[in-house]
C-alpha cells in the first residue's frame, strides 16, 4: 500500500458551511468494514495517533497512512459530518515497465490471436486491427490499427487500475501515423469506488499525428471521486474514414515519479521535506545569484528566517516570519502578508484618489511643491500656496515702458573751467615831462603787438536732468501642468 500523508499542516478542516471544525473527530477504519486501523503523525510511521484523531482547535491534524481506509469525520459533540473511502487505495506505483497498466509494449501474446493480453480490441467494419512486429520503439512489437477507409478501431485495458482523485495521471505512448491526418485518441476512463462510470479524458485528441514514430507525454487530472480507471487507445477514429494506418508502443500510465528517502538530516516523503537536524533547520542556499521562487499558495505554521529579500507571487501567507523587514502574523488573521517587508509609519506619494489597503492618507500638507535635497528629508518651508504662486496669469510691479529728459541751461558754475585767448596792437607815446629839453608829445615812439587772455570762466560743478516716466506693467503665464499626488503612511501591523 501506498504511503500517504492524508492530514497535514496545510489542510484545515471545515463544514458544508464553512465554519471551522475545532476539535473535530477522525475515525480511520479498514475499508468496508468498522474495524478501526492505525494511523501515524510521522512518515517513519513511529509515532501512533489516537483513533479517532483529535483535530486542534485550528481544525488541522496530521496522519499518515500507510494501508487504505475508510473516513468518518464527526464534530467535537459527534455529529457526523462527512464520510469517505478508499481514501487511500493500492499501491500507485508498479514495478511493471507499463506503470499501472499491463503489456504497454504490446510483448506478450499467449494465445497468438494478434491481441496483446489484457487489452480488449474492437475492429471498424474492414479494419485489420493486430500486433505488428516491423515497427517497435520498445521490445519487437507495437500495436497497428489499419484503416481500409471506414476507421481503425479500439484497445481498451481488460482490468481496472487503482488512481486517487487528489493526484494527476501521466499517459506516456509513442505514436505514428501513416496519414497525419486521421483522428487519433488516447482516453482515461474514470469510475467511482464502486468501479462505476464517472467520466472520460482525453489525454490525447489529435488530427496532426507525427508521422514517425514520436513520444507523447501528457498529464491528466480525475474527476472528484475518482478510485478506478481504464485506459481506451482509438486509431483512425471512423470521423475520419481514411484509408491508413496507425502505431502505439511503449504505452504507459503512471504517478509523477516522487523522489524519497534520506539525505544527510533531511528526509523526503511524498509531499514532506523533514529535518531530522537537532535544531530542525533546513537551509535552501541558491548559489550564484539563484534563488528560491515560491510561484503558487504557500503556508507556514512556523517560522521563515530570510538574510535577502523574500519574493513571492499572489497568494502566500505567513504566519510567523523572522528576519529584515518581515513581521509576526497574529493568531487572529493567522497571517501577515509579504508586505510586511514595508515598515509601519513608512511615507509613500501615490498618484491616485484614495491610499491603498494598509495605508492611511496624510492630511498634513495640501496645495505644496515638493523640493528635492541632499540632507535631511521631511522638512517643510515656504509661505505661499503652489497655486496662489502658480495660476494662469501673473503681472509684475509697474515700470517705466518709456522715458524723456527735461531742458537743463547750464549756469556759470556748471559750465567746466575755461580761457579765452586773444592779441592787441597799438603804438607807444612819448609824454612830454616838465624839464625835459625834447618835446615829443603826442608823437609815437614804437608800435607794439602782444597776446592777450580774458580771465578764466567755469566751475566745473555737476548738474542734473529731470526724468519723465508713464509707466507700464509686464504679464507671465504660469499656469504649469502638474499631476496630484498624495501622502500614505503605512498601517501598523
Amino acid at each position: 500500500m501506498a504511503l500517504k500523508q492524508i492530514f497535514g499542516p496545510g489542510n484545515t478542516l471545515f463544514d458544508a458551511s464553512g465554519k471551522l471544525l475545532k476539535n473535530c473527530k477522525l475515525y480511520f477504519y479498514s475499508p468496508g468494514t468498522d474495524t478501526k486501523i492505525t494511523t501515524y503523525s510521522d512518515s517513519g510511521l513511529v509515532n501512533a495517533n489516537t483513533n479517532p484523531v483529535i483535530a486542534n482547535g485550528g481544525g488541522r491534524a496530521t496522519v499518515w497512512l500507510n494501508s487504505d481506509a475508510d473516513l468518518r469525520i464527526e464534530d467535537k459533540d459527534g455529529n457526523l459530518i462527512d464520510t469517505s473511502e478508499n481514501i487511500n487505495p493500492d499501491d500507485l506505483t508498479s514495478s511493471s515497465d507499463s506503470g499501472l497498466i499491463p503489456n504497454g509494449s504490446f510483448e506478450t501474446d499467449a494465445n497468438s490471436d494478434g491481441i496483446p493480453d489484457g487489452w480488449t480490441n474492437s475492429d471498424e467494419s474492414g479494419a485489420t486491427n493486430a500486433i505488428d512486429n516491423t515497427k517497435q520503439t520498445d521490445g519487437v512489437n507495437s500495436f497497428k490499427f489499419s484503416s481500409t477507409g471506414v476507421g481503425g478501431g479500439s484497445l481498451i485495458t481488460d482490468d481496472f487500475f487503482p488512481v486517487n482523485d487528489a493526484d494527476n495521471l501521466i499517459v506516456q505512448f509513442d505514436v505514428e501515423a501513416s496519414d497525419a491526418t486521421v483522428h487519433n485518441t488516447v482516453e482515461v476512463l474514470w469510475y467511482d469506488a464502486a468501479q462505476s462510470s464517472i467520466s472520460t479524458s482525453a489525454a490525447y485528441d489529435s488530427t496532426s499525428n507525427p508521422t514517425t514514430f514520436t513520444n507523447q507525454t501528457i498529464e491528466v487530472t480525475p474527476p472528484s471521486g475518482a478510485r478506478f480507471a481504464k485506459l481506451n487507445i482509438i486509431g483512425i477514429d471512423p470521423d475520419t474514414p481514411k484509408t491508413a494506418d496507425t502505431w502505439y508502443d511503449k504505452v504507459k500510465v503512471f504517478y509523477p515519479q516522487v523522489l524519497a528517502g534520506v539525505f544527510d538530516n533531511i528526509t523526503i516523503q511524498n509531499n514532506e521535506i523533514i529535518s531530522t537536524n537537532t535544531n530542525g533547520d533546513i537551509n535552501l542556499n541558491p548559489d550564484g545569484t539563484g534563488k528560491v521562487a515560491v510561484d503558487s499558495a504557500l503556508e507556514t505554521t512556523g517560522t521563515i528566517t530570510s538574510t535577502g529579500l523574500v519574493t513571492a507571487e499572489a497568494g502566500v501567507a505567513f504566519n510567523s516570519q523572522k528576519g529584515t523587514g518581515l513581521a509576526a502574523g497574529t493568531a487572529s488573521t493567522d497571517a501577515a502578508r509579504i508586505d510586511q517587508l514595508i515598515p509601519a509609519t513608512t511615507a509613500a506619494l501615490f498618484m491616485q484618489a484614495a491610499a491603498p489597503t494598509g495605508w492611511t492618507k496624510s492630511t498634513s500638507h495640501n496645495n505644496k511643491a515638493l523640493r528635492i535635497v541632499s540632507g535631511s528629508g521631511g522638512g517643510t518651508g515656504g509661505g505661499n500656496p503652489f497655486t496662489t504662486s502658480f495660476n494662469s496669469a501673473r503681472s509684475t510691479s509697474t515700470v517705466g515702458t518709456g522715458a524723456s529728459v527735461n531742458g537743463h541751461t547750464l549756469s556759470i558754475g556748471e559750465i567746466p573751467s575755461h580761457n579765452h585767448p586773444g592779441s592787441a596792437t597799438g603804438s607807444v607815446y612819448a609824454t612830454n615831462t616838465a624839464g625835459a629839453g625834447l618835446n615829443l608829445a603826442g608823437t609815437p615812439v614804437n608800435a607794439v603787438s602782444t597776446a592777450v587772455n580774458v580771465a578764466p570762466q567755469g566751475g566745473g560743478g555737476s548738474h542734473s536732468h529731470g526724468l519723465t516716466d508713464p509707466g507700464h506693467a509686464h504679464t507671465t503665464n504660469l499656469d504649469v501642468q502638474y499631476v496630484d499626488a498624495i501622502i500614505c503612511t503605512k498601517d501598523a501591523y
